[in-house]
């Protein structure tokens, strides 16, 4: 690590540390934060009466699916299992090859 220290450092951390603070009472002390002279402000809470409407529904929202429709999910899983497995089949294969070629080397003066 550095032994020597830089006669600079921290000088400027004051300045920013002072601006965040200004910037930060501005921010709070802004007119949108008073309240109004009656001390409340019940107007921004009074809600409108809005229309009550019925809930819809996509018309096949109470189908359920038939086995032609699960099946091809089952088929697809099973199609990736099988490339999993060749995939690692193919890493095992490479691996014990690495292996036997490193054992071979090891022999050879």
């Amino acid at each position: 690590m550095l032994e020597t220290k830089r006669a600079t450092r921290g000088l400027r951390m004051a300045e920013l540390v002072g601006e965040a603070a200004d910037d930060d009472e501005q921010f709070w002390n802004a007119d949108i934060w008073n309240e109004d002279e009656d001390g409340s402000d019940a107007e921004s809470f009074v809600e409108e009466e809005e229309e009550v409407k019925p809930d819809e529904f996509d018309s096949d929202f109470n189908d359920t699916e038939t086995e032609e429709e699960s099946g091809s999910d089952d088929e697809g899983n099973m199609r990736k299992t099988a490339r999993a497995q060749k995939v690692s089949n193919y890493c095992c294969a490479a691996s014990l090859c690495m292996q036997t070629c490193l054992n071979i080397l090891s022999f050879v003066p």
